[in-house]
């Protein structure tokens, strides 16, 4: 066991290093090379030390969290060492001088405050305390999404629709204030490839929920490997929805046949594949027709200023600022089966599941 862990803190620490050389170089950050150590401390996540040169992250990090989250603290100590070597300051710790570092080496904003110093601070955003306004609204889309589980097609749609006005909304007020305050959140495929169901829901993601997606990878230690992860960037509550989204469809997906073990439908690999594309067509197909709905305007205009939207942009712009765009198209096979999905999608309405078994991915749109 000592063996295991001992084993695992030697590759996440490689993995640190490289991550440094990689920001440093992309960034042209110009930091000099440091000591970079992974210490069993309960005072804080991550620390910078000008006087010994050296960072420190918290062995409870890396261990008990995901990779995003070391990599966050990675990147705030990282900003330390820029605003105390290039920028020269002398001032307040996480002043104006460290919030221009944090611009630089491109940390998340949740990453860029104080109380990333203290272990104390939860380093999942999903667990603070929403406000008041939030609350009210969260209140709302979680009773709608209990009507949306009605077995009254015309009841489930109509809930669903009001929840995407809610949204609209929302989002019409907060284009028109000046923030940053833009959430990440990354879903985990445990694999090197991403599957063809998983490019259409991004897509789905992308064109009616208000978030930008990103492809990456991220360093697993237990696996001492890097694996392919899906990144939701966006504000709070259409993260909060586009994540209950995809954990949705992808339940759903494996109800009808991508879990041999669960199953319900049974498919070839390949027939399975049509027909997935096709459910997920069709449901696509099913948002586009409502969004030309006379009643829904405020969905309509809403998308449209978000498509637009130069804050959201800017701010990618910093964390990623070599984004790569590929394109990808799945050969259509088995037309039958994909029809066949096609026509299941387009009647197909997102619902509040009947039991949330834990998942942490969507306690914050739940709770």
């Amino acid at each position: 066991m000592v063996n295991e862990i001992e084993s695992l803190l030697h590759a996440a620490t490689r993995e640190l290093y490289n991550e440094f050389s990689r920001r440093n170089l992309q960034r042209r950050l110009k930091l000099r090379p440091c000591l970079i150590q992974i210490q069993p401390t309960s005072q804080y996540w991550g620390l910078w030390s000008a006087k010994t040169r050296h960072i420190v992250i918290a062995q409870k990090l890396v261990t008990d969290y995901e990779w995003h989250d070391v990599v966050g603290v990675l990147s705030h100590e990282m900003a330390h060492q820029y605003a105390d070597e290039i920028l020269d300051s002398h001032g307040s710790p996480h002043g104006d001088v460290f919030q221009r570092a944090c611009q630089k080496v491109g940390v998340p904003f949740y990453y860029a405050k104080a109380q990333v110093h203290l272990q104390q601070h939860t380093l999942d955003w999903r667990q603070t305390q929403p406000s008041s306004e939030e609350e009210k609204r969260l209140e709302k889309i979680r009773k709608l999404l209990n009507l949306a589980s009605s077995s009254n097609e015309n009841e489930a749609s109509l809930a669903m629709s009001r929840v995407r006005e809610i949204y609209a909304r929302y989002n019409l007020e907060k284009s028109s204030t000046v923030s940053d305050e833009f959430y990440h959140a990354y879903i985990k495929t445990n694999r090197k490839r991403l599957h063809t169901y998983e490019q259409k829901i991004m897509s789905i993601l992308v064109n009616h929920y208000m978030v930008e997606v990103i492809v990456g990878s991220a360093f697993c230690p237990q696996e001492q490997t890097r694996l392919r992860t899906i990144e939701l960037i966006g504000r709070k509550e259409n993260v909060l929805m586009a994540e209950y989204v995809f954990d949705f469809l992808k339940t759903y997906i494996f109800a009808k046949g991508t879990d041999k073990k669960k199953q319900e439908v049974h498919f070839p690999a390949s027939m399975a594949k049509a027909y997935h594309l096709g459910l997920l067509t069709g449901f696509d197909e099913k948002l586009n027709y409502q969004i030309e709905l006379k009643e829904n305007l405020d969905i309509k205009q809403s998308l449209a200023v978000f498509s637009k939207d130069p804050q959201i942009k800017k701010y990618i712009s910093k964390i990623h600022p070599r984004l790569v765009s590929v394109a990808s198209q799945a050969r259509l096979k088995n037309k039958d089966f994909f029809d066949t999905g096609r026509r299941e999608g387009q009647t197909l309405t997102i619902h509040r599941p009947i039991e949330n078994k834990g998942n942490k991915k969507i306690t914050g749109l739940l709770s």
